[in-house]
């Protein structure tokens, strides 16, 4: 990939390939998915000249919350801190924070369809329909086809685990879904597991500037976040992606 610098660069789009090749093309200057705070960071980390269209300044407030964005900043470690064999992660204790969120934007009369949960990692999708089927028993994670295949190729399908998910959403489901599965696609309310948590500054996929850029940039009305800015912070490839977004929430 373009970010370990070995290889063919695989995580460079074709609309990139074009873009460098010499292909004409045009910047779309003007957002009307995200209420201007949220865009806030997108302009900090990747489109410095965005502009708002007038309506996303006219969003309701999220409802029972003292603020609309929030970086919800704690020290638990990733489940596995240090085990460099497994191939997906997880981090049980944000994991239950979601749900326990989710819970409590239901409360406010919110519908199930208005809330989308995000994580970097498909495993953290399996942790948190557990924690949801175990503290919710009547809500439970909808997966798309694209995240349900994706766990199907890394995760033993007689996991009981594997029961948790659902891949057709009710109405009374919760979407929960990887980045790279969720492009394109947008919610009123974002709750976020960026799920890295340990004590190398280890963080992964969230070095990716594209990546966090998609992540960022799904929430219409509100997004919450969950994870360690020590450990971001401590990225030797993604602290200059993540310093000035916490400086943003610091602020």
């Amino acid at each position: 990939t373009k970010v370990s610098g070995n290889g063919f660069d695989l995580d460079v789009s074709l609309f990139e390939r074009l873009i460098q090749s010499g292909f004409k093309s045009a910047m779309l200057n003007v957002q009307h998915r995200m209420r201007p705070c949220i865009a806030d960071l997108i302009r900090r980390q990747t489109y410095p000249t965005l502009e708002d269209d007038p309506r996303v300044s006219k969003y309701p407030a999220v409802k029972g919350v003292a603020s609309n964005m929030l970086f919800l900043d704690h020290s638990v470690y990733e489940d596995g801190a240090g085990n460099y064999e497994i191939t997906t992660k997880s981090n049980s204790y944000e994991a239950s924070l979601c749900v326990e969120i989710v819970r409590y934007l239901l409360l406010q009369g919110y519908r199930h369809s208005q809330v989308t949960i995000l994580t970097p990692y498909v495993g953290q999708i399996l942790t948190i329909s557990r924690e949801m089927k175990r503290r919710m028993k009547d809500v439970s994670a909808y997966v798309s086809d694209l995240d349900q295949e994706t766990l199907l190729r890394q995760e033993d399908v007689n996991d009981p685990d594997m029961s948790t998910v659902v891949q057709a959403g009710d109405e009374n489901s919760i979407r929960c879904a990887s980045i790279d599965n969720f492009q394109g696609e947008e919610s009123d309310i974002v709750v976020i597991s960026l799920v890295r948590s340990n004590a190398q500054g280890s963080i992964g996929f969230l070095k990716e500037e594209q990546r966090v850029n998609v992540l960022l940039s799904r929430a219409k009305h509100g997004m919450y976040l969950l994870g360690n800015s020590k450990t971001l912070r401590l990225s030797q490839k993604g602290k200059h992606v993540w310093n000035p977004l916490i400086e943003i929430f610091e602020n």
